[in-house]
Protein backbone atom coordinates (compact mmCIF):
# COMPACT_ATOMS: atom_id res chain seq x y z
CA UNK A 1 0.00 0.00 0.00
CA UNK A 2 2.93 2.37 0.84
CA UNK A 3 4.30 1.77 -2.60
CA UNK A 4 0.75 2.70 -4.66
CA UNK A 5 0.70 5.81 -2.47
CA UNK A 6 4.10 7.35 -2.77
CA UNK A 7 3.70 5.93 -6.90
CA UNK A 8 0.56 8.31 -6.71
CA UNK A 9 2.52 11.25 -5.39
CA UNK A 10 5.25 11.17 -7.66
CA UNK A 11 3.21 10.93 -10.92
CA UNK A 12 0.88 14.05 -9.09
CA UNK A 13 4.53 15.78 -8.10
CA UNK A 14 5.82 15.01 -11.64
CA UNK A 15 2.18 16.15 -13.63
CA UNK A 16 2.23 19.05 -11.62
CA UNK A 17 5.77 20.15 -12.45
CA UNK A 18 5.50 19.41 -16.11
CA UNK A 19 2.78 21.47 -16.34
CA UNK A 20 4.25 24.90 -14.14
CA UNK A 21 7.68 24.03 -15.41
CA UNK A 22 6.85 23.40 -19.88
CA UNK A 23 8.29 20.18 -18.85
CA UNK A 24 7.50 17.38 -21.38
CA UNK A 25 7.81 14.34 -23.78
CA UNK A 26 7.71 15.36 -27.53
CA UNK A 27 7.29 13.17 -30.40
CA UNK A 28 8.07 14.63 -33.81
CA UNK A 29 7.64 13.27 -37.85
CA UNK A 30 10.02 14.96 -39.87
CA UNK A 31 10.32 14.96 -43.68
CA UNK A 32 13.10 16.82 -45.73
CA UNK A 33 15.35 16.94 -48.64
CA UNK A 34 19.20 15.96 -48.36
CA UNK A 35 21.37 18.72 -48.63
CA UNK A 36 25.27 18.71 -49.77
CA UNK A 37 27.02 15.58 -50.91
CA UNK A 38 24.45 13.20 -50.11
CA UNK A 39 21.91 14.92 -52.31
CA UNK A 40 23.62 13.19 -55.24
CA UNK A 41 22.34 9.55 -53.95
CA UNK A 42 19.18 10.37 -51.80
CA UNK A 43 16.46 11.72 -52.56
CA UNK A 44 14.28 12.44 -49.81
CA UNK A 45 14.35 12.09 -45.39
CA UNK A 46 11.43 10.34 -43.21
CA UNK A 47 11.94 10.92 -39.68
CA UNK A 48 11.08 10.09 -35.80
CA UNK A 49 12.20 12.30 -33.09
CA UNK A 50 11.47 11.66 -29.40
CA UNK A 51 12.03 14.67 -26.76
CA UNK A 52 12.37 14.88 -23.35
CA UNK A 53 11.85 18.55 -22.14
CA UNK A 54 13.46 18.78 -18.17
CA UNK A 55 14.49 21.55 -17.35
CA UNK A 56 12.79 25.03 -18.38
CA UNK A 57 12.80 28.57 -16.97
CA UNK A 58 10.05 30.90 -18.26
CA UNK A 59 11.19 31.29 -21.69
CA UNK A 60 14.46 28.73 -21.75
CA UNK A 61 13.73 24.94 -22.69
CA UNK A 62 16.41 22.48 -22.45
CA UNK A 63 16.11 18.94 -22.62
CA UNK A 64 17.85 15.88 -24.59
CA UNK A 65 16.48 14.69 -28.31
CA UNK A 66 16.84 10.74 -29.52
CA UNK A 67 15.91 10.46 -33.58
CA UNK A 68 15.95 8.16 -36.54
CA UNK A 69 16.31 9.57 -39.79
CA UNK A 70 15.94 7.93 -43.30
CA UNK A 71 17.66 8.73 -46.34
CA UNK A 72 15.56 6.67 -49.62
CA UNK A 73 17.66 6.11 -51.93
CA UNK A 74 18.29 7.71 -55.73
CA UNK A 75 18.41 6.34 -59.00
CA UNK A 76 19.36 2.77 -57.18
CA UNK A 77 21.52 3.68 -54.74
CA UNK A 78 21.51 2.72 -51.36
CA UNK A 79 19.49 3.83 -48.61
CA UNK A 80 20.55 4.51 -45.30
CA UNK A 81 19.64 5.03 -41.74
CA UNK A 82 21.19 7.93 -39.29
CA UNK A 83 20.17 7.37 -35.54
CA UNK A 84 21.14 10.56 -33.48
CA UNK A 85 21.45 11.57 -29.59
CA UNK A 86 21.62 15.13 -28.70
CA UNK A 87 20.51 17.41 -25.94
CA UNK A 88 19.02 20.74 -27.14
CA UNK A 89 17.94 24.42 -25.93
CA UNK A 90 14.65 26.64 -26.99
CA UNK A 91 14.27 29.79 -26.42
CA UNK A 92 10.13 30.72 -26.13
CA UNK A 93 9.38 34.31 -27.48
CA UNK A 94 5.74 33.90 -25.53
CA UNK A 95 3.75 30.63 -24.37
CA UNK A 96 2.08 29.79 -27.40
CA UNK A 97 4.02 31.44 -30.44
CA UNK A 98 7.87 31.65 -32.10
CA UNK A 99 10.99 30.13 -30.76
CA UNK A 100 14.14 29.51 -31.88
CA UNK A 101 16.59 26.33 -31.02
CA UNK A 102 19.17 23.82 -31.43
CA UNK A 103 20.10 20.27 -31.10
CA UNK A 104 24.01 19.29 -30.33
CA UNK A 105 24.95 15.73 -30.12
CA UNK A 106 26.46 12.38 -31.54
CA UNK A 107 25.00 10.67 -34.94
CA UNK A 108 26.37 7.27 -36.66
CA UNK A 109 24.62 5.93 -39.84
CA UNK A 110 22.98 2.33 -39.90
CA UNK A 111 22.50 0.12 -43.36
CA UNK A 112 24.88 2.66 -44.56
CA UNK A 113 27.20 2.30 -48.31
CA UNK A 114 30.55 1.43 -47.25
CA UNK A 115 31.15 5.18 -48.18
CA UNK A 116 28.78 6.55 -45.31
CA UNK A 117 29.58 4.54 -42.62
CA UNK A 118 30.43 7.11 -40.55
CA UNK A 119 29.74 8.97 -37.43
CA UNK A 120 30.46 12.83 -35.64
CA UNK A 121 28.94 16.04 -34.40
CA UNK A 122 25.38 16.35 -34.91
CA UNK A 123 23.80 19.50 -35.34
CA UNK A 124 19.94 20.74 -35.71
CA UNK A 125 19.28 24.37 -35.48
CA UNK A 126 15.44 25.34 -36.11
CA UNK A 127 12.83 28.16 -35.73
CA UNK A 128 9.29 27.17 -35.10
CA UNK A 129 5.62 27.95 -33.97
CA UNK A 130 3.84 26.26 -30.98
CA UNK A 131 0.52 26.21 -31.03
CA UNK A 132 -1.22 24.25 -27.49
CA UNK A 133 0.02 20.85 -27.98
CA UNK A 134 1.85 20.74 -31.19
CA UNK A 135 5.39 22.24 -32.27
CA UNK A 136 5.56 23.15 -36.48
CA UNK A 137 9.41 23.59 -37.16
CA UNK A 138 11.62 24.28 -39.76
CA UNK A 139 14.97 23.03 -39.45
CA UNK A 140 18.61 21.67 -40.73
CA UNK A 141 20.53 18.85 -39.41
CA UNK A 142 24.21 18.35 -40.36
CA UNK A 143 26.10 15.77 -38.83
CA UNK A 144 30.15 16.80 -39.26
CA UNK A 145 32.50 13.71 -40.36
CA UNK A 146 35.97 12.40 -40.33
CA UNK A 147 36.00 12.49 -44.04
CA UNK A 148 34.55 15.31 -44.45
CA UNK A 149 31.57 14.01 -46.40
CA UNK A 150 28.27 16.68 -45.77
CA UNK A 151 25.41 14.69 -44.21
CA UNK A 152 22.80 16.83 -44.28
CA UNK A 153 18.96 17.60 -44.59
CA UNK A 154 16.61 20.32 -44.09
CA UNK A 155 12.69 20.33 -43.65
CA UNK A 156 9.84 20.18 -41.77
CA UNK A 157 8.53 18.82 -38.30
CA UNK A 158 5.48 18.56 -36.41
CA UNK A 159 5.74 17.65 -32.65
CA UNK A 160 3.10 16.58 -30.32
CA UNK A 161 3.81 17.88 -26.47
CA UNK A 162 2.52 15.03 -24.04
Amino acid sequence: MKKIIVLIIILFVCNSYAQDHKSWFKLGLNIGLPAGDISSVTTNTLGLNLRGQFLSSKNIGLGINGGYTRFFEKNGGEGFGQIHVAGYFRYFFKDNGPFIGTDLGYAFFVSAPTSYQESGTFINPHVGYNVSNFNFLIYYQSVASKSNVNFANYGLSVEYNF
